[in-house]
């Protein structure tokens, strides 16, 4: 079966407001969150960069600088304009956040070091075989990919 649109949470913006909620902490922290900062913990270094693609709200962020890093060299990319402004509104540092196209991310060759996409993949049409490409076409250490397989 092909999917004719995969980009469906620009049909969904509720689910934005969940995850804001979690971004600015009224909501609690997922726990996918702090399984992706325990293993994060095993390779992070102060002041290495970190790229999350599919960050929804920006939740993941409020995580990481809480569990790993409050000084964390973070950005964050998804390509729901919604979810990018609310991030923005969540945090102080609202350039860390941008509209970015998974297929296409706009960042050199190993230009991060560590790149995580957590329960992303498994919303795009199969193969994912050119996001993966992404993914470690701008990773300059590390790749880390939570998803749902079945």
């Amino acid at each position: 079966m092909k999917v004719k649109n995969w980009r469906v949470w620009d049909l969904w913006p509720e689910y934005g407001e969940t995850l804001f909620k979690r971004a600015t902490g009224d909501a609690p922290e997922m726990e996918s969150s702090k399984a992706t900062c325990e293993f994060l913990s095993r390779v992070y270094r102060r002041g290495m960069s970190v790229l999350d693609v599919g960050c929804g709200a920006g939740h993941y962020y409020r995580s990481l600088m809480e569990r790993l890093d409050p000084d964390i060299d973070y950005h964050g990319v998804d390509i729901t304009e919604h979810y990018i402004e609310l991030a923005k509104k969540a945090y102080s540092s609202p350039n860390r956040f941008s509209v970015g196209d998974i297929y296409d991310l706009q960042f050199p060759d190993k230009s991060i070091d560590i790149v995580f996409c957590s329960n992303a993949l498994m919303n795009l049409p199969p193969p994912p075989t050119r996001p993966i490409e992404e993914l470690i076409r701008v990773a300059r250490n590390h790749v880390i990919i939570r998803t749902l397989l079945g």
